[in-house]
């Protein structure tokens, strides 16, 4: 604690100047002569600091242009009334009680890269200023009490920079006492520590998080593979499996149709859709190519289907005789058989060969997941007049 409170100590003094002011560093260090000094001085406010004996710090001083002089030392917070004039290349001043004039050298130099102005008596500098202000291009009636606004304006703002640096002294002793209390050397050590906790909950956070949605997609691929079991498919490709395991038995050509188990008569293709990351089949088609649709060849590939599905899922609806006229009048695009709440259909359209312009009978196998092939027997459920209707 004693080497944090010396810290602070240090900090504190540094805030004011309460040492000799040093010649040290001073560059291209000129004498005025009296015009010079009238110039610099006269009608400005002068900000900077003192050195002379029990008066060690800030100052601001006014040189009116009537000759009035009115000058704050910033550290008692006191007002000093009296006039100027200069004498013989010398700035001469005295207070309103005081006879005699004391006078001063006035110098211009450099230091810190800053142009300031020295007064010096006995061969040491007692004033350096460093800041020169019109005092509100004051004439030469203007009174002491104006002179002494500009100075209450100046004090204000001293008073509140006094008032911020005891804020701020305050606040890094009361961070020193904590810091010793939490067993650290520094202010400065237990925030990096602290940074570092939060940093590493942060990481923790990241990783449980992490860990969670790896967890969370298992186990919808795991649910996903159990629910597929039981949609109709072809073989191991059904609708609610994983496009991962799709691809298991599927070459991914990266353009639809893809071939699947090797098979080359028929075209395989799906719908995914992404839920929380997993990529999922919706729906399943398989292009049965060309057949002739006359109902007495034995190789009917539509009647085939139509013998093998009816044995193993329910009809929920087909297309009619009429339905039938019309598509061949091509009034209708498709002819739909819809089985098992519409997860299983059979689609009779026309296509066009790869080698030729004229259309000819295609049939499609689709295959769905239950939401997807509830909406589909939904929309498409035939809705048709009856002869009461007329």
């Amino acid at each position: 604690m004693k080497r944090l409170l010396i810290s602070v100590a240090l900090i504190l003094l540094s805030l004011n100047i309460n040492a000799a002011i040093s010649q040290s560093g001073i560059t291209n260090l000129k004498q005025l002569n009296g015009n010079q000094i009238t110039e610099l001085i006269s009608g400005n406010t002068l900000t900077g600091y003192i050195s002379d004996g029990q008066f060690q710090g800030e100052i601001v001083v006014i040189y009116g242009a009537n000759g009035s002089l009115a000058m704050l030392f910033v550290p008692d917070d006191k007002l000093f009334y009296g006039t100027w004039q200069v004498q013989n290349n010398k700035n001469c001043t005295k207070g309103i009680n005081v006879s005699n004039f004391t006078c001063y050298y006035w110098f211009t130099g450099i230091k810190d890269g800053g142009k300031n102005a020295y007064v010096k008596r006995n061969g040491q500098i007692i004033f350096q200023f460093h800041k020169v202000e019109s005092a509100n291009n004051q004439k030469a009636e203007d009174t002491r009490d104006e002179v002494a606004a500009a100075i209450v304006k100046k004090k204000k703002v001293a008073d509140a920079q006094k008032k911020r640096n005891a804020e701020i002294v305050e606040s890094m002793k009361k961070e020193a006492e904590e810091a010793e209390a939490a067993g650290y050397s520094s202010y400065s050590e237990m925030q990096a520590e602290e940074k570092r906790k939060k940093e590493q909950e942060r990481n923790r956070k990241k990783e449980q998080e992490r860990k969670k949605k790896i967890e969370e997609k298992k186990k919808l691929e795991n649910q996903a593979r159990i629910n597929s079991k039981n949609n109709p498919g072809f073989r191991d490709l059904k609708p609610g499996m994983l496009l991962e395991d799709y691809y298991k038995n599927c070459v991914p050509l990266y353009v639809s149709p893809n071939k699947c188990y090797g098979i080359q008569n028929i075209k395989f293709s799906r719908n995914t859709k992404r839920i929380d990351g997993v990529e999922i089949i919706t729906a399943l088609n398989l292009d049965m190519g060309p057949f002739s649709g006359e109902e007495t060849d034995s190789n009917n590939l539509y009647k085939d289907m139509v013998e093998n599905f009816n044995a193993k899922y329910s009809l929920e609806y087909s297309f009619s005789e009429r339905d039938r006229v019309v598509f061949n009048a091509k009034q209708k695009k498709e002819l739909l058989r819809v089985y098992s709440n519409g997860q299983v259909v059979l689609k009779i359209s026309r296509k066009t060969g790869e080698n030729t312009f004229l259309e000819k009978l295609w049939l499609d196998i689709e295959y769905r997941d239950v939401k997807t092939g509830k909406r589909f027997l939904e929309k498409n459920r035939p809705v048709k007049a009856s002869l009461n209707d007329f």
